[in-house]
């Protein structure tokens, strides 16, 4: 910027003295507006942009930004994406009776470590433990703050320069980059590759066990499916094997669901219950996603490994706080008292089709628009889950071809409303699928809908 403009660029001293900045103070201690006015001014010199050096214009943005500083964050939004555990949305939302215990155990003190019978100091994990060893049979359990943690904690403590026998077809990489062979690096075990992309046999693992073999790592393929020319081995034969060479078998479940999905007419999906049936030693799953809890990953199994793993320091450095472990048991309770059904990604995968239909056919003739269709549609399970299961559904689609906007234009006037609105955009079309609406969400939408369609 020339010098000449830069000269225009109103001081400090001028703005803090206006009438605007002074009563944003009010709100706002003045250090914090001074330190966001002096980084505006900063953005402006380096911006080259001599049309917005007035002192309306830069108390506008200092104001924008200071309020912006304190919005709520994660905001609530209203999902019509038709994805349950839509992992940029915060995947699984809670359970009424999860979001209350976290909020009794967030505004009081809590029995957390304190043996409310021996008045002695308690193990934090005791309860999550009983409940985990009554749904799973699992000999003892540990959780931590995420399943990607539990895997890399079981393995550093139990198979640290070792070797872990991991199937080609099972060397993955999910989300956001977590690569097997990567954690395994990290934890400081030796990956071994064993079989091929398409087919492992037992004889595989078999072949490659030896004096420094640490573990036999099982992989659910959880996010992708291989079809076609392939083999894998029946988890059973595995742990025999395994175990006639005194090798401990892990199992990454990811997801990890504590009930049968055929319930819900969707495809099974392998428990945790199923893998200790099976005699795995270790299993590792998340507590969020198929189970519907806050974030966390759990670790249970043959009590030998847990508690090695428990002892281990890096645990302690993983644990979860008092509020998420009251969310996490409060939601397992559920499954003890078969009520999952509250649960929200299971009810909003149980709501039947014509529930659907009922929902958008009642948005159609309310708004009465003639360029509004009702569409078949299939609802995804998400978060990394099931990649080819999908529910059935019915969705509102708007079609943008003869309007003076796009898709993509809509897309995000909705997103930019008080509450955001998520839909999907495709062939010009925006599309809501109310499948992933809350109870009376669907009158929220409409209104929505109803206030910026008529402006078009």
């Amino acid at each position: 910027m020339e010098k000449n403009v830069l000269r225009k660029i109103p001081s400090i001293q001028k703005i803090s003295e206006s009438k605007s900045f002074i009563e944003l103070c009010k709100t706002f201690p003045r250090h914090i507006a001074i330190n966001e006015l002096r980084l505006i001014l900063d953005s402006i010199r380096i911006s080259n942009n001599n049309n917005n050096i007035s002192v309306d214009l830069i108390l506008n943005n200092l104001d924008k930004n200071l309020q912006d500083l304190i919005s709520p964050q994660p905001r609530k939004i209203i999902n019509t994406s038709g994805v349950i555990l839509q992992t940029n949305l915060g995947r699984a939302p809670l359970a009424n009776n999860a979001i209350k215990a976290m909020n009794e155990a967030g505004s009081n003190y809590t029995n957390l470590e304190f043996d409310l019978t021996t008045n002695k100091r308690g193990g934090r994990l005791k309860k999550f433990k009983n409940i985990i060893n009554r749904l799973t049979s699992a000999e003892d359990a540990i959780v931590v703050n995420n399943n990607a943690s539990a895997v890399f904690l079981g393995l550093k403590a139990l198979c640290k320069n070792k070797n872990v026998l991991v199937s080609r077809s099972e060397s993955v990489e999910i989300g956001g980059g977590f690569r097997v062979p990567d954690v395994l690096d990290e934890s400081q075990a030796i990956l071994v590759d064993v079989g091929t992309t398409n087919k492992t046999y037992v004889s595989d693992y078999e072949s490659h066990i030896d004096d420094n073999t640490g573990a036999v790592l099982l992989i659910h393929q959880s996010n992708f499916v291989i079809e076609g020319f392939t083999h894998k081995p029946d988890i059973k034969e595995i742990v025999q094997m395994a175990h006639k060479h005194k090798v401990p078998v892990f199992y990454d479940l990811g997801s990890g669901s504590m009930i049968n999905t055929e319930e819900f007419s969707i495809q099974y999906e392998p428990t945790v219950q199923d893998a200790i049936k099976d005699g795995v030693d270790l299993v590792f799953f998340s507590g969020d996603k198929l189970i519907g809890g806050p974030q966390s990953g759990i670790i249970a199994g043959k009590e030998k490994y847990v508690q090695l793993i428990e002892k281990y320091p890096l645990t302690r450095a993983l644990r979860l706080d008092k509020v998420l472990l009251a969310g996490l048991i409060a939601t397992l309770q559920m499954y003890i008292t078969e009520s999952y059904i509250d649960i929200p990604i299971w009810n909003m995968i149980s709501k039947s089709k014509e529930d659907m239909l009922k929902i958008v056919k009642n948005w159609k003739n309310k708004l009465d628009y003639e360029f509004l269709t009702i569409e078949e549609s299939k609802a995804m399970i998400g978060g990394g889950s099931m990649p080819e299961q999908h529910v059935n559904s019915y969705s509102l689609s708007i079609n943008f071809d003869s309007l003076s906007i796009s898709a993509n234009q809509f897309s995000k006037k909705m997103i930019n409303k008080p509450t955001p609105l998520i839909g999907r955009v495709k062939d010009n079309k925006f599309i809501l699928d109310p499948r992933t609406l809350f109870d009376k969400q669907d009158v929220e939408v409409f209104k929505l809908l109803e206030e910026e369609l008529k402006l078009i």
